[in-house]
């Protein structure tokens, strides 16, 4: 409970000074209020299902979705809600443990749907999380990977690579796992 009571203050702390963070501001100060109102609602619920058994992540997306059914949310809401609770980890890990420049950590986090505004809150709300936790266990190095990795995700490189898959599957071109993994730095 108290994990989540200071991730919900730190979504406000950093809606009110986006600038709070060093490297990642260029992230938070591009947010809308309407992100915002999902980053919220996320910190809210994203560790509600721990100690329940499984996985926390999934069954908190469960909860999310039948709660804000009950509350007659839109779907819209729902569904970012939804997806920010099942992926909050997603980003940490690839950060912390994988090497931000290789096509093969982008073809995976696009495949979870991190991209775009997503990718953006997604990193933002990691910071939270882990400030939220242990705010000793938050510090520049952490933020500057985390920032590296979003800045290599939104590169023209990644950009193109993800179009070359994307042109790919729509084309029904199947690009064989050597060409992939020579393209990985």
């Amino acid at each position: 409970d108290a994990h989540i009571l200071q991730a919900v203050k730190g979504v406000v702390r950093v809606y009110r000074r986006p600038t709070s963070f060093r490297e990642l501001k260029h992230v938070s100060k591009g947010l809308s209020d309407w992100d915002w109102k999902v980053l919220l609602w996320a910190a809210l619920f994203h560790d509600l299902a721990k100690g329940r058994g499984g996985n926390h992540s999934k069954k908190g997306a469960q909860l999310v979705r039948k709660i804000f059914r009950q509350w007659q949310f839109s779907e819209k809401i729902t569904e970012e809600v939804q997806w920010m609770v099942e992926n909050h980890l997603v980003l940490s890990s690839a950060a912390f443990r994988q090497n931000p420049h290789s096509p093969s950590v982008w073809r995976d986090l696009d495949q979870k749907g991190v991209k775009g505004k997503r990718l953006r809150r997604l990193a933002v709300f990691t910071a939270i999380d882990i400030q939220a936790t242990n705010p000793d266990a938050w510090n520049e190095w952490k933020e500057r990977l985390l920032s590296d990795l979003v800045k290599a995700v939104e590169s023209p490189r990644a950009t193109k690579f993800m179009g070359l898959l994307a042109m790919a599957k729509v084309e029904k071109i199947k690009l064989s796992p050597d060409f992939l993994k020579g393209m990985d730095p």
